[in-house]
């Protein structure tokens, strides 16, 4: 998993706050992609999280499912204009166009793009707090299958 720095903290209340932005995201995201969440452990420089990716199960959800979960995950304008006719509109420009929903059909499916839509608002939001700028993360995000039982109870 990716490494997570915490080199300007003055308390231990501000670690607490980040760690509950990481696990906000890990279970807003649960929702948006077609991943199950078992686990997941953030400490004070890094997180673990054990999860089950199922590209199939994203191709049973209508269009619309699909663009709005992408909405909630990646809200782009929506963060600024939050209003039900803003909404419906990107929601369209994504259901109407068929290359592009299936784009995000497939991104909505896969590993790399949780952990993008996880790792890049964290890493945003604390470079601005801490006034800086420059590589948050040490490196993308390291993965390992547990493909045994007793690999994932450990």
């Amino acid at each position: 998993m990716e490494q997570l720095r915490f080199p300007r903290l003055a308390e231990e209340a501000s670690a607490e706050c980040r760690y509950a932005w990481i696990e906000a995201r890990i279970l807003e995201l649960a929702e948006c992609f077609s991943v199950s969440v078992y686990a997941y452990s953030v400490m004070s420089n890094h997180f673990h999280i054990v999860l089950y990716v199922d590209p199939a199960a994203v191709q049973e959800l209508s269009d619309e499912e699909v663009a709005s979960r992408w909405l909630t995950a990646f809200p782009g304008r929506l963060k600024h204009d939050d209003s039900p006719e803003a909404a419906e509109r990107m929601a369209l420009a994504i259901t109407g166009n068929p290359e592009r929903l299936a784009e995000l059909r497939a991104r909505l499916g896969s590993l790399s793009w949780f952990m993008k839509a996880l790792n890049e608002p964290i890493a945003r939001r604390v470079n601005r707090e801490d006034g800086c700028k420059g590589k948050f993360w040490e490196s993308r995000f390291k993965c390992q299958a547990l493909l045994e039982e007793h690999a994932v109870l450990s």
